[in-house]
């Protein structure tokens, strides 16, 4: 038999440690990543405090809203064309959402909320670094470019964009001595983005940010002036460097190809997807084709010939849950978006954080399925667990 006061000790001094690794391994390793996931859950639901916290949790409309998630994908797996091992398959990418209100309890001391935070921009300084390096020619070996360094250039992006919005808003609310630092980090974020990357998700996504931080923290008048003076600088840069103009230049060229019937081009695959998805949608409205079912029938249809036979998710998740879990889907993550954007509203310290990546993500899942994946499903589920910790602040 366990001993607890043993082993409550224990847990107290490693899961810290083990939380860090996660948030560490998020932008870096998928592997430890994955690791550090789990021995964070189990570490969590072995600690009777945490044990604790969580009963009281239970019946939070977001807890509830978040295994809805789940429970949904569970039941598509009883419907639907797809076979018993995709279905497996694309179920085991929804435990995340089992993950996350048992994460939430983990972040509710708020020393460790910022140690979390400035760990995660350590983290990215990481992947400057090595994308600077790559740059200068310094660093020569590895399969490395300057935007897809561990990820691809979208979930580099959306990373790099996220870290520099954090350090934006730690530049505005702590003291003195950190300030400096948190805006030098924001100006080599921004510089990455906009000058070493090749991703365009990267580009808005950092607009986006940037102007939720403005309005967050200015009067509107000057958080409009803001905007447009940055838009200008923008500007600027796209036409005096070469990598954001070409990737600028080629999203207005796919939309012209597309037009013209050549529809063979990035953004016209894409919009490929969405019209297949919006197929299956219309052929299976209420409930959907099941878990797995837009991946098991793009894999029969092939209806993007340029692509190939297999895709899972369609490149947008709105899209994703419509095509496999119809109105009755669609109406469940709502509901999981409204009670996370609500809890969120509650924060103090924290709201800063969790409202933009809220709306990072909720503007991106347009062009990709963010929760459908690993890497950017436990990247905004583990983040938004740090900053919905403080709902415990005084609770242990």
């Amino acid at each position: 038999m366990i001993n607890k006061k043993l082993i409550v000790p224990l847990i107290d001094k490693i899961l810290p440690l083990v939380l860090l690794c996660l948030i560490i391994s998020i932008p870096t390793s998928s592997t430890f990543r994955s690791i550090f996931l789990i021995l964070s859950i189990v570490l969590i639901i072995l600690n009777p405090v945490y044990q604790t916290l969580l009963y009281q949790y239970r019946k939070e409309p977001l807890m509830l809203a978040s295994v809805g998630i789940f429970l949904l994908a569970f039941i598509g797996c009883f419907y639907g064309d797809a076979t018993i091992s995709e279905k497996i398959s694309t179920l085991e990418k929804y435990t995340k959402f089992l993950f996350f209100p048992i994460l939430i309890v983990a972040f509710y001391n708020s020393h460790f909320r910022f140690k979390a935070l400035n760990t995660y921009l350590a983290s990215m300084t990481i992947v400057l670094l090595i994308s600077i390096l790559k740059w200068t020619g310094l660093l020569k070996f590895g399969n490395i470019y300057l935007d897809h360094i561990f990820y691809n250039h979208i979930i580099t992006g959306l990373m790099m964009g996220y870290a520099a919005y954090i350090s934006a808003s730690l530049a505005w609310s702590e003291d003195r001595k950190l300030k400096p630092i948190y805006i030098l980090l924001l100006i080599l974020f921004t510089f990455q983005i906009f000058f070493l990357s090749y991703g365009r998700t990267g580009y808005i996504i950092y607009v986006l940010l940037m102007f939720l931080f403005l309005i967050q923290t200015l009067t509107l008048r000057a958080a409009l002036i803001s905007l447009v003076a940055g838009l200008l600088i923008i500007t600027s840069i796209y036409f005096n460097n070469p990598i954001m103009h070409n990737g600028i230049n080629n999203i207005f060229k796919d939309v012209a190809s597309y037009k013209s019937n050549d529809k063979e081009t990035p953004i016209g695959q894409r919009l490929q997807f969405h019209d297949f998805s919006k197929k299956l949608f219309f052929s299976h409205p209420i409930l959907g084709n099941g878990t797995s079912g837009f991946g098991h029938a793009f894999k029969l249809e092939k209806p993007v010939s340029s692509w190939g036979p297999n895709l899972a998710e369609p490149h947008s998740q709105y899209w994703l849950i419509l095509a496999e879990f119809g109105l009755f889907g669609s109406v469940m993550f709502l509901l999981f978006l409204y009670t996370l954007f609500r809890t969120i509203l509650k924060l103090k310290d924290m709201r800063m954080i969790a409202i933009g990546l809220f709306f990072m993500f909720l503007f991106g899942n347009l062009t990709d399925s963010l929760f459908y994946y690993s890497s950017t499903g436990v990247f905004f589920l583990t983040m938004m667990a740090l900053c919905l910790g403080e709902q415990f602040d005084n609770n242990r």
